[in-house]
């Protein structure tokens, strides 16, 4: 550039203005070649890269955020996605390629030899509602009484609806006529939280609620519960380094 760096005092020589510029970009340079190497080295090493999980509400609860907050502690350059819909929806983003590591539940229709299944738990249900609703001060409420209140409740075909169907139908009852249909949890957990509806939701997402005092669990006489959970990855599709590594530590967590 052909640009003086330094100037003499003396017998010295001290950066000039544009010695000061040139140096600090060289600082900056020689900084960011180092992280890249340490970059380089994990990625290497398999302890960097990006893995996409899908979820869906109870095991998001039970497995996947401690699991998680073990991965950034020891694996700090492991960028994870979380994607939590529907069980049918992450299947889909599995078998596409979207998502690397599914915690959910297979759709019934689905080919086994399409994915590697790992059991975890069935998925419990529970009746919440505001707070200070008075029906939360009954106990073993029936679901005559539950059926006076609004309902909230996933839309039709999908697991925790099919579970609250089931109960219905074991118990000859029909399904009551104020029901706000919705797949979003924030929006379940909102209306039930602002109005005199009972909604329905998995048991660990509940009582991890409650524990804020946003919602409350319903004394209610059933046991419900719809299929079990687990975890699945596609059989056509390698997974990653990175992405085992995060798979293992998953399994550890589900006990499996």
């Amino acid at each position: 550039m052909g640009l003086t760096l330094f100037d003499r005092e003396g017998q010295r020589l001290v950066r000039n203005p544009c010695g000061e510029i040139i140096m600090r970009r060289a600082l900056t340079v020689m900084a960011e070649r180092d992280r890249a190497g340490d970059e380089y080295n994990a990625l290497i090493e398999e302890r960097a890269g990006r893995v996409a999980i899908g979820v869906i509400d109870a095991p998001m609860v039970t497995i996947l955020t401690d699991a998680i907050a073990e991965i950034q502690a020891d694996h700090p350059l492991i960028d994870i996605d979380i994607l939590s819909v529907s069980s049918a929806t992450l299947f889909d983003s599995l078998c596409t390629g979207e998502i690397d590591i599914m915690l959910g539940r297979p759709p019934g229709l689905s080919r086994p030899d399409r994915y590697s299944y790992l059991d975890i738990a069935h998925e419990g249900l529970t009746f919440v509602a505001r707070p200070d609703l008075p029906l939360v001060r009954q106990r073993s409420v029936p679901l005559d009484t539950l059926a006076m209140y609004p309902w909230v409740l996933q839309r039709t075909g999908l697991s925790l609806r099919q579970g609250v169907e089931h109960l219905l139908q074991e118990h000859k009852r029909a399904m009551p006529t104020r029901v706000l249909n919705t797949d979003s949890l924030f929006m379940t957990l909102s209306y039930a939280a602002r109005s005199d509806a009972a909604a329905v939701i998995s048991q660990p997402m509940a009582h991890m609620q409650a524990e804020t005092g946003q919602i409350a669990i319903l004394d209610t006489a059933y046991q419900v519960s719809i299929s079990s959970y687990g975890i699945l990855t596609a059989r056509n599709r390698a997974l990653p380094p990175v992405a085992s590594r995060v798979l293992d530590v998953l399994r550890c967590h589900a006990a499996v």
